[in-house]
């Protein structure tokens, strides 16, 4: 029985692996920054201990500071080195837009701007007439986005030209570092990616055109789930580049499936809402226990842009899992959609109350706005306010009830409630 439990527990925690993201290449537009500019500069400039501006979470472990360098990449621990390898069990926990021995010159800098608000809000890295290689290369524009709450990777190119003696290298790896914990990049008109095999020879700027932009999506599988917070306003999800994880009893074939995790506070229905974008028909999959879950519901009553929910009542204190597709064979022409989990309102209850006396002084007749008593009542639910008839007081010093007839009964955040007499 016991190691029953423990395989199930250990399918749910096991560590997510740079090559358990999905990968997509895709035009869009670059836009340069005006931000921070980096004090790593010149040759194998670093900065290291930078703010993020929040909490992003990369190959399973959150990060709040990220470290730069003139080299074309960032890294979130550890050290730096020109040398490129993204098979590296040394050199770990990179983002590489461009990773070779670059150079930071006069007319060159390395900036980083956070922008937008919580809980989307998105860091920029952007590497700025920087030349490749070294001091007598051609100037190259690029960037690296971490995206907040959704924890995508995006590498955006824009002008690049010719460099000199060049061998780069383009991807990301994770903690372990070696075969099977990277995605390396070959850059084409149809890009290429590898997860055993690091391609540490780019040599030319040809495939890299403006506007060109690499995605790396976290949650392609149960193990890199994204948490939705419930009540929180809805998020951007996106299937490009995402493969089967398994298969589902729900419809259709979830070719491209990307998977959400969710932990309910107090028990009952909870509602999943999931809106499709032009070319996308959303199937939803809710599901409970360890990865890759037991199915609980399902939902496909619409078509392209369509909204589809789940209400189910659920568990106090679970974790469930989420899985979203498109219903037709193939990634579709538009990507995205829209995901929230909503708790139902429920009429409030009592739960306790704790009783507080800061003022134990006597109070003298004629004293005004003296505290004498505080009650904090601790409520559950959110619809049908409790309502307080009447408080026993119970009195020492006196037996005149006119002696407290003023006494007034105070509630917080509102105002006076009513009077004692």
């Amino acid at each position: 029985m016991l190691s029953i439990l423990f395989l199930g527990v250990s399918t749910f925690l096991r560590a997510q692996s740079a090559a358990d993201y999905a990968f997509s290449s895709s035009a869009g537009t670059y836009s340069a920054i005006s931000g921070t500019t980096s004090t790593a500069t010149g040759d194998d400039g670093t900065e290291t201990g930078i703010s993020i501006g929040f909490t992003f979470t990369y190959c399973g472990t959150a990060y709040t500071t990220f470290n730069v360098t003139t080299n074309g990449h960032i890294y979130f621990v550890g050290s730096s080195t020109y040398t490129n390898d993204l098979a590296s069990t040394t050199y770990k926990l990179l983002i590489a837009p461009l990773w070779d021995d670059l150079y930071d010159d006069g007319s060159s800098d390395v900036q980083y701007i956070t922008a937008g608000t919580s809980p989307n809000r998105i860091l920029t890295v952007q590497w700025r007439n920087i030349r490749w290689n070294y001091s007598t290369g051609g100037q190259q524009n690029f960037q690296v986005k971490l995206y907040e709450t959704t924890n995508v990777v995006q590498f955006v190119y824009g002008t690049m030209s010719t460099p000199s003696l060049a061998s780069a290298s383009i991807g990301i790896n994770d903690a372990t570092g070696g075969s099977g914990h990277f995605i390396s990049i070959t850059p084409a008109s149809s890009p290429t990616f590898s997860t055993t095999t690091a391609n540490n020879s780019i040599s030319a700027s040809t495939y890299l055109t403006s506007g060109l932009t690499y995605t790396f999506i976290p949650n392609n599988n149960c193990v890199g789930a994204t948490t939705l917070t419930i009540g929180a306003a809805a998020i951007t999800g996106n299937v490009a580049g995402a493969t089967q994880s398994t298969t589902s009893t729900c419809a259709a074939t979830p070719d491209e499936d990307v998977w959400y995790k969710f932990t309910t506070s107090a028990a009952g229905n909870h509602t999943i809402t999931v809106v499709g974008s032009a070319s996308f028909d959303a199937v939803v999959e809710l599901l409970s226990g360890s990865c890759n879950g037991t199915n609980v519901a399902c939902a496909d009553a619409t078509a392209n842009s369509g909204t589809e929910t789940i209400t189910s009542s659920l568990a106090a204190a679970t974790t469930y899992l989420v899985r979203v597709w498109d219903y037709g064979m193939g990634q579709p022409s538009t990507t995205t959609f829209t995901i929230k989990v909503e708790a139902a309102a429920t009429n409030m209850t009592y739960a306790s109350s704790t009783t507080t006396q800061t003022n134990t002084n006597p109070i003298p007749q004629g004293t005004t706005n003296s505290e004498i008593i505080g009650i904090q009542i601790v409520t559950a639910g959110n619809l049908n306010p409790l309502s307080v008839t009447s408080f026993t007081v119970n009195a020492s010093g006196t037996t005149s009830v006119s002696d407290i007839s003023n006494a007034k009964i105070e509630s917080t955040p509102k105002s006076r409630t009513g009077n004692l007499g």
